[in-house]
């Protein structure tokens, strides 16, 4: 079926739609009961979105999907989004500095609790990924964030958003873990 067949399909469930729609508003239910018609329009709408839906697909360009077979595109953990010019080695990189970052954060929050609070029962912490920051969650607040574009860690300003001002980055020596205390990233120092 062509765009023009589809168009014209759309026009004439249009002209339906409208007297049918008429004729209900006049409650000329000859042919069933008020419920009925009621269906049989919602139907009709349905088909018509479909076909609108069709349309739209058809008239608008799609970019290519990834062919992550062949390697000519490789999702990127760390700047978030699909790269050509990044290896996939890198993106391994980038996902392996940042769960050695994950797991410094929890040996250092554990090694301060252990010797300070030894009876005291140690926060879970996890991590999770957004469109720009990954969250490192210790129990039910938000530990630090680490900015996927260039691997900056940054104080929480709130359980949403960090705060502004890299405090470090995984990519140096210290994995960005010279930042972070028990509490999370450390303050700005002036």
């Amino acid at each position: 079926m062509t765009v023009q067949d589809q168009i014209k399909r759309l026009e004439e469930i249009q002209k339906a739609i409208f007297t049918l729609a008429e004729k209900a508003d006049r409650e000329i239910v000859s042919f069933g009961s008020v419920l009925q018609v009621k269906n049989f329009l919602v139907n009709i709408q349905k088909e018509s979105m479909n076909i609108f839906e069709i349309i739209s697909d058809l008239e608008t360009p799609k970019t290519p999907e990834p062919n992550v077979f062949f390697n000519e595109k490789t999702p990127d953990p760390v700047t978030g989004g699909w790269d050509k010019e990044t290896p996939s080695g890198e993106c391994a990189l980038g996902m392996v500095a940042v769960e050695t970052f994950f797991q410094g954060c929890v040996k250092i929050y554990t090694d301060r609790m252990n010797k300070d609070y030894p009876n005291l029962p140690l926060d879970e912490f996890r991590m999770t990924s957004g469109k720009r920051y990954i969250k490192v969650i210790r129990g039910g607040s938000a530990h630090c964030f680490v900015d996927r574009t260039n691997g900056d860690v940054l104080k929480a300003a709130s359980w949403s958003a960090p705060a502004k001002h890299a405090r470090g980055n995984i990519w140096k020596d210290d994995n960005g873990l010279g930042c972070i205390g028990e509490y999370g990233a450390s303050y700005l120092r002036g």
